[in-house]
């Protein structure tokens, strides 16, 4: 038999005081976004709509029941949602603030809004390559909301796309209470590292292996880059180790359609097979 003092754990003979206590206690330890319980959270609201106003409670003491309840309904249905009612303060209430902060806009009491309630977000991680930016590359995702609702959703990774980037699909969340909006689905971007390149902003980073004796010699480049494309180089007789040589526009596309740098460090390597002609002439001229 429903009966709103024994959930909320009060006597009938409770002040309002005790009653708005006991519901704050309840409803923090029971909110489902704290991890509680959704029916018991729901049953605690229902009981509090109860006690709070005179007139209801005058009602359930006289009969055992409600307004609610003589329509055939559960106290509070058609509009999931609680009140801390009156405009008075804590009334004394430890830990007041503490509480409604869980339900509102930070800051002082007096200066709170009221949030509208709403089912859980659901977040997932979704791996992209620095290809998939590059290319704006489309992801279809599979999500399962905790009500078993199973959701295919396009994702379209963004030009601008970074470690922690979020991307929000507004009402793609879970949907578990009917009479509360949807929540959203947010979906966290996580970039795996690339072999090639390394990545500053829209600035790419890139180390290029060269035979010691094509640096010496200097030499023609064809350089794979990430756009699918070759770029032609070349470097100078003489050049440097380690040097770095910079093509502009050659990094990764930005909002406006501009493309940043890319930055190639010249890398030497000693080839394991030398023609030995070679190797004497440059030990008989190494002094030269």
């Amino acid at each position: 038999m429903y009966d709103p003092y024994k959930t909320l754990g009060v006597n009938k003979d409770a002040d309002a005081g005790i009653i708005k206590k006991a519901f704050f206690t309840l409803a923090k330890e029971h909110h489902p976004d704290k991890g509680g319980n959704p029916e018991k959270f729901k049953q605690i609201n229902e009981a509090y709509d109860t006690l709070k106003d005179p007139q209801k409670r005058q009602n359930f003491d006289l009969g055992g029941y409600s307004d609610n309840a003589r329509r055939g309904q559960r106290p509070g249905a058609g509009a999931f949602s609680f009140s801390f009612g009156g405009s008075n303060g804590h009334n004394g209430i430890d830990g007041f603030d503490e509480v409604i902060r869980d339900f509102f806009h930070s800051g002082p009491t007096r200066q709170m809004h009221r949030q509208t309630m709403r089912n859980k977000d659901v977040k997932i991680t979704v791996q992209c390559t620095l290809e998939d930016i590059y290319f704006q590359n489309e992801k279809e995702l599979s999500v399962t909301t905790p009500n078993g609702q199973n959701k295919n959703v396009k994702l379209r990774i963004p030009v601008d796309a970074d470690n922690g980037t979020i991307i929000r699909f507004k009402g793609l969340g879970d949907s578990s209470y009917r009479e509360l909006e949807p929540g959203n689905l947010l979906v966290h971007i996580k970039i795996q590292p690339n072999e090639t390149y390394t990545r500053n902003n829209f600035d790419l980073f890139q180390d290029y292996k060269v035979s010691i004796l094509d640096i010496i010699t200097g030499c023609d480049l064809h350089i794979d880059h990430i756009s699918n494309t070759k770029i032609k180089s070349s470097i100078d007789e003489g050049a440097q180790p380690n040097q770095t040589m910079r093509f502009k526009g050659k990094g990764m596309p930005k909002k406006d359609g501009t493309f940043g740098d890319l930055y190639m460090q010249i890398k030497p390597f000693t080839p394991t097979t030398v023609n030995k002609k070679i190797i004497k002439y440059i030990r008989d001229n190494n002094n030269a």
